[in-house]
């Protein structure tokens, strides 16, 4: 993308891309618009391994403390007028990436939630987002009610399809659409926000090509070689054993 758009793009947007700072360059142009959730996404990897290795014990505090904390951080941002690369940091999405955290710890734990709960889900998910939040008052309403109840119902729909594995989602048209999802978002803005392309939704078709170059020729090949080396490592990991293992029963003999 940026041998093709280099003209649009400066170094300090390349050098965000690269160290995953995209969500907080303001100025980014279109051809990186899409880099701002790949940043939070890898962020959020550095980050949460780090809290679990300190504070595995409270893992649950802290993320509940996360989700509060997000509607606060707005406020905060809507007070101050804040325009800069707060609004695309972190902590302005972590309640979401919390409550997929949180669902993944009680996920056991939930009973089977029923299609009627389910089709309300679905529509608070659909209906949500149209709220008018064009006041101080509403745009408080959608941070502190709305906002986590829209949190909560897509991660009860994302339950409740695991719960319920529905026959089209698992159709495999739809199941390999969801493998060569990554690589897909990350060809799409190239074709789907071009402003100089007027083509509607054709522009899917190579998108979808480039996905599927993209997945079978480099991200396939590096997962093989990933899975190659770690077994590499967990072989040289059991030979290490063996041997201190050999050499003590031999320390023992004499």
């Amino acid at each position: 993308m940026i041998v093709l758009y280099w003209h649009e793009v400066r170094w300090y947007h390349a050098a965000a891309a690269l160290f995953y700072v995209a969500n907080m360059d303001v100025t980014r142009p279109w051809v990186f618009g899409h880099l701002w959730s790949l940043s939070i996404e890898e962020q959020f990897y550095l980050l949460w391994p780090f809290a679990l290795k300190n504070w595995q014990s409270r893992k649950t505090a802290i993320l509940v403390c996360v989700s509060i904390v997000t509607p606060i951080f707005w406020t905060g941002l809507y007070g101050f007028r804040v325009h800069n690369g707060l609004v695309g940091s972190l902590p302005a999405f972590a309640d979401q990436l919390a409550i997929g955290c949180l669902l993944a710890i009680f996920a056991p734990r939930i009973p089977k939630i029923r299609g009627s709960l389910a089709l309300a889900m679905v529509l608070l998910t659909i209906f949500i987002p149209w709220f008018p939040a064009s006041s101080p008052s509403r745009s408080l309403f959608m941070l502190f009610v709305l906002g986590p109840l829209l949190n909560l119902s897509i991660a009860g729909l994302v339950l409740h399809v695991i719960q319920v594995p529905y026959r089209a989602l698992n159709w495999a048209p739809v199941a390999w659409l969801g493998k060569i999802s990554y690589s897909l978002y990350l060809w799409q803005e190239l074709f789907c926000s071009n402003a100089a392309l007027h083509q509607g939704y054709v522009l899917v078709l190579p998108a979808l090509a480039c996905a599927c170059l993209s997945y079978y020729l480099v991200e396939q090949p590096m997962l093989r070689l990933r899975e190659k080396r770690g077994r590499a490592r967990r072989g040289d990991r059991r030979a290490g054993v063996l041997d201190a293992q050999g050499a003590a029963l031999d320390t023992s003999k004499t």
